[in-house]
């Protein structure tokens, strides 16, 4: 389960390790594996000029644990 502020694993070849969730595109408190987020990136692997810190990007929760 997915809440609004979590860390979350990039699983990406954006360069990104860890992005945080912002936002969840449906109105419950949680998002599970399959909804959209709006995430930022915030530690990476190595640095492109295409990805910059603290910008916006729609993703998707491929998996969770629990």
């Amino acid at each position: 389960m997915v809440f609004k502020g979590s860390r979350l694993l990039v699983a990406d070849n954006c360069g990104a390790k860890i992005g945080k969730c912002i936002k969840l595109n449906k109105q419950h408190k949680s998002g599970t594996s399959g909804d959209i987020i709006l995430i930022t990136l915030s530690k990476f692997k190595k640095r492109s000029k295409k990805i910059k810190k603290r910008s916006l990007y729609l993703g998707i929760i491929i998996s969770t644990r629990f």
